[in-house]
């Protein structure tokens, strides 16, 4: 009779886990995850820490409900350090099941979704992905089996009422959009993201947002806690030293500290 019990325990549990990832797939089809793993390739071992080490990102990371906004012109790393933050939030809360952390990379050349509605979805569907809670998961599937039946999408509203439920089974919530100024703008699709953005605090969430300084997204943050983003001259000279380590070229590596220096010095925080 207990092993009866079991197997058909088995089956309800491999049952709702078939359920619950057609829930996750009908609320988004795209894993930002992919891109979060290329990115920290990318990263070169021991840069990035006059970020994480600034009093700015700690208070950020200790407080509940900050916004912390990341200007910084083409080519300083913005990319590469939101997935040296994302890491490094993942690393220090990967015991903490109550702990959530949902994130987003925009690109001109890759629109994963040029909606606001997908968008904010994607968020939902990262967070109830590793639920703190069987309730989390609940809402969502409340949300899906609404529409799913009908063949409809929720609305914005819908689905950020969703998240706000969802963020609130949480004990916190980190919340990074990479990018924001490649967003794309049809039907107001940026200027609509940066508000749900923005509320996301209100929620119960951290929010922490990079982009190249332009009027029509740093304006948005004026309120909010800024830390500008540049590549600082001890993270060029390292990323520079290595490269020129792994290099064929003899005469790069026997003028190794001079050509450091020079490329250090004509960077300029790129």
């Amino acid at each position: 009779m207990i092993e009866v019990e079991q197997n058909v325990g088995q089956i309800k549990s491999s049952i709702d886990k078939e359920y619950d990832q057609k829930v996750l797939n009908w609320l988004s089809p795209f894993d930002h995850s992919l891109q979060q793993n290329d990115h920290l390739r990318k990263h070169q071992a021991g840069t990035g820490n006059w970020f994480l080490e600034s009093a700015k990102y700690k208070t950020w990371v200790d407080t509940h409900q900050q916004t912390l906004f990341c200007p910084g012109m083409p080519g300083a790393g913005k990319t590469v350090l939101t997935a040296v933050v994302i890491g490094n939030l993942v690393s220090r809360f990967s015991n903490e099941q109550s702990v959530g952390v949902a994130y987003l990379y925009f690109n001109f050349w890759r629109q994963d979704d040029s909606r606001v509605e997908g968008l904010v979805a994607n968020l939902l569907k990262q967070l109830v992905h590793r639920p703190p809670s069987p309730q989390a998961c609940k809402h969502v599937r409340d949300l899906y089996d609404r529409h799913y039946k009908n063949r409809t999408w929720p609305s914005l509203h819908e689905i950020t009422r969703c998240l706000e439920l969802v963020i609130n089974e949480f004990s916190r919530v980190f919340i990074i959009a990479d990018a924001l100024d490649e967003c794309v703008t049809d039907n107001q699709c940026r200027a609509r993201f940066i508000a749900e953005l923005l509320k996301f605090s209100s929620y119960g969430a951290n929010v922490f947002a990079t982009s190249r300084s332009i009027p029509e997204v740093t304006e948005k943050f004026d309120k909010w806690a800024r830390l500008e983003i540049r590549a600082s001259d001890e993270d060029v000279r390292a990323y520079v030293a290595v490269q020129i380590a792994q290099s064929e070229s003899g005469i790069l590596k026997a003028k190794r500290e001079k050509a450091v220096t020079k490329i250090a010095d004509a960077a300029d925080g790129m």
